[in-house]
């Protein structure tokens, strides 16, 4: 019996571990790749029309009395988060800490998939082959040679679309949470984190690390 409660007890601070090296690993790969892909400052381009409403709610100057933010918003949950936002945390530098967290959730997410796709669990080098060459084409670097020799049409080649349209886009607005179509196409993956924490385990683990580079087929 005491055997079995030490074997439960070793179980559970292995897991507990784990948890912990997976959530250093999102949130330096949150913001490697923030770093990387960058921001641009707050309130840049169309980002006011979405803060607005939630500015005007939370007391903000006169904007309570400006005839726009007195319209429908068009966007009731994002303008609840700019609200509470600057109500109770009062500096919206935290809108950019709330970016990098979902470029974090974006580019684990895609490199799961990849993960799932080729078949690369178990193996780190082209694991960390996947990752540079990801990095290198959400870069900054990469979008301003794209701008400069080929015309500002082209910045978002690989994660834009149709229309101006982009993946992620470079400041923190509601269509940021498009990623989670990513997330979720992950998390159906057969090892997807979804299994993983609902076990409580990481199950065909080789060791403490971050999920989707220590998982192996479980059958």
């Amino acid at each position: 019996m005491k055997r079995q409660s030490n074997e439960n007890s070793n179980g559970n601070a292995k897991i507990q571990t784990r948890f912990l090296i997976n959530i250093i690993f999102f949130l330096l790969a949150s913001l490697v790749f923030t770093l990387i892909y960058t921001q641009e400052p707050l309130f840049t381009s169309n980002q006011n029309q979405y803060f607005l409403h939630g500015m005007a709610q939370a007391g903000m100057g006169s904007l309570p009395l400006d005839w726009l933010a007195n319209t429908k918003e068009p966007s009731p949950v994002f303008t609840a988060l700019v609200k509470w936002t600057f109500l109770l945390l009062e500096d919206p530098t935290w809108f950019y800490f709330y970016f990098t967290l979902i470029a974090g959730i974006y580019i684990c997410s895609l490199i799961g998939i990849l993960v799932e796709i080729f078949s690369l669990k178990g193996n780190s080098n082209l694991i960390i082959v996947v990752i540079t060459i990801l990095l290198f084409l959400h870069s900054a670097f990469l979008r301003y040679g794209l701008g400069k020799f080929l015309g500002s049409n082209w910045m978002f080649f690989f994660d834009g679309g149709v229309a101006g349209q982009r993946i992620l886009g470079l400041v923190f607005q509601p269509s940021v949470f498009g990623i989670l179509l990513f997330t979720s196409v992950f998390l159906l993956c057969p090892s997807g984190w979804a299994g993983m924490s609902a076990c409580g385990r990481n199950p065909g683990s080789n060791g403490p690390g971050p999920p989707s580079l220590t998982r192996s087929p479980t059958g």
